[in-house]
């Protein structure tokens, strides 16, 4: 069973943030193991997007279990709740597979590379979703 555990934490610029801890618990293993992470934050106006995902990992025992799937479904319910229309994030360029998930997901990627804020000389891919429009 996967156990959907969400978070409200704070974040440098006093804005909340809502973050989602997956965890699977099992009736042989009670105390449920972290399998994945993902934050979502209303985003900057510079980012083209109403929302912004980051931190979205998923522990790579359980990945190409349809656990991103269920991840991204708890995104599209908060947009929902927040009126949110269009989704965005950010992935290295060199990270084909996460970029093939989001692709699978219905993300669609911007036509160049913008640079890091968190990483000062790195570039990423932003990429994009439009929902409930």
């Amino acid at each position: 069973m996967v156990e959907i555990i969400t978070d409200i934490a704070g974040t440098s610029n006093n804005r909340a943030i809502n973050l989602l801890n997956l965890r699977l618990a099992t009736r042989l293993q009670p105390n449920a193991t972290k399998i994945g992470l993902l934050a979502v934050d209303r985003a900057d106006k510079d980012r083209n997007s109403d929302c912004w995902l980051s931190s979205w990992w998923i522990d790579p025992r359980y990945r190409g279990q349809g656990i991103s799937r269920l991840m991204a479904q708890w995104v599209y319910e908060l947009c929902d709740k927040n009126g949110w229309k269009k989704i965005g994030l950010g992935v290295w360029p060199n990270n084909k597979a996460a970029i093939a998930v989001y692709v699978k997901l219905g993300f669609v990627a911007a036509d160049e590379l913008l640079p890091s804020r968190s990483i000062p000389g790195l570039m990423y891919l932003p990429m994009y979703k439009s929902i409930g429009v």
